[in-house]
């Protein structure tokens, strides 16, 4: 069953993936940039790695190719001189907010055709899900 649900899960928001890669970003990509958009005072990359089980060499590749892009700067960290953190450039908190939209409106598209009690039902399953899964052990990546 749970292979199943990700299978038709994934299939079904898919759409979701297809409405935030309108700037030739990849799921990876889409991910670091909405990992630095919510972080206020930027992350180190090694943090960036573990949150989203992202091999540190491919991460290296993607800040260049963002660093290219000029979605993402680096500074020392004042805390620890060996650390590098992490922040959105002003081009890339455009992409981050371009990225929250198009999320945003793709998730409002599919739920405006569910019936009030149907969206409720499914919001009330997500928190479940949700609440059980963080009670579970992490996996080591």
């Amino acid at each position: 069953m749970v292979r199943r649900f990700n299978r038709y899960y994934f299939r079904r928001m898919a759409f979701l993936k297809a409405a935030s890669s309108a700037r030739g970003l990849n799921t990876s990509e889409l991910r670091v940039i909405r990992l630095l958009g919510e972080a206020t005072d930027g992350m180190p990359a090694a943090a960036i790695a573990g949150q989203i089980g992202m091999d540190p060499g491919a991460l290296c590749r993607l800040l260049a190719r963002f660093g290219a892009l000029d979605l993402v700067s680096s500074a020392r960290d004042p805390r620890d001189g060996r650390m590098r953190i992490l922040r959105l450039t002003p081009r890339g908190r455009v992409a981050y907010r371009d990225l929250v939209r198009s999320t945003q409106r793709a998730v409002r598209d599919m739920l405006q055709f569910m019936m009030a009690q149907d969206r409720a039902a499914l919001v009330a399953a997500m928190r479940t899900v949700e609440e059980i899964l963080r009670r579970a052990p992490e996996l080591p990546n």
